[in-house]
């Protein structure tokens, strides 16, 4: 299992995983939660508020 920070590529498959929601999402440390919320805030806070970056998300083109 991935880390749903974004910007990480280390298993969360650790003791030290930490669980981000009630989907099941885990971070691998504190650290990728932390960036974690920060990419989901600025998912909802941004993202979802401008066409032209819904538009990009959805074609698989937005990187954070």
């Amino acid at each position: 299992m991935n880390c749903a920070n974004e910007k990480c590529d280390k298993s969360s498959d650790t003791l030290d995983r930490i669980l981000l929601n009630q989907d099941g999402d885990f971070a691998c440390s504190q650290k990728c939660a932390d960036e974690y919320k920060k990419q989901r805030d600025h998912f909802f806070n941004v993202t979802v508020h401008n066409e032209a970056l819904t538009e990009e998300y959805l074609r698989g083109r937005l990187m954070y």
